[in-house]
């Protein structure tokens, strides 16, 4: 990470996921464009074609080892917005507003804090935001990758 303020600062979704601490909830891709190496696993390239070729419409819903393991054969992120939540009633009921608002013209951090535990906003291949409703987290990962917005790689 960031050393000081010369160095060139390295950012990877990898490095993003290993922050989080609560591994337990259900994640859901609602956007991605990603060069990828699935050639081994065409699970994931499925995964990655039919949220791609269904502009948002189809919902993946992963485990963190899931999201972890996939995150790791991404090669060249360019846009991807994945949520975190306890409950997978909470993506359908929020999603809708989030496309038709477009990811330049979010709702508020403290709406999306209450209705996500975690939000990760990669966009022209840069981290443009982790939202969460722990605002420690948030800070601390501001402060680790921040500010924002990062090239990620």
């Amino acid at each position: 990470m960031k050393k000081n303020l010369n160095e060139k600062q390295t950012v990877t979704l990898v490095n993003v996921l290993d922050q989080i601490p609560d591994n337990s909830l259900i994640w859901c891709i609602l956007d991605i464009d990603i060069s990828n190496d699935f050639q081994e696993d065409e699970y994931f390239a499925k995964v990655v074609d039919d949220i791609k070729t269904s502009h948002g419409k189809k919902k993946y819903f992963l485990h963190w080892d899931e999201i972890n393991k996939m995150s790791k054969k991404f090669c060249d992120i360019v846009n991807f917005l994945v949520v975190g939540c306890k409950n997978k009633e909470i993506i359908f009921k929020i999603e809708n507003e989030l496309y038709e608002l477009g990811k330049k013209d979010y709702p508020t951090t403290d709406r999306l804090t209450k209705i996500y535990e975690y939000l990760i906003d990669i966009e022209d291949g840069l981290l443009r935001a982790i939202y969460a409703q722990d605002q420690t987290f948030e800070n601390k990962c501001l402060k680790e990758f921040g500010p924002y917005p990062v090239p990620i790689y």
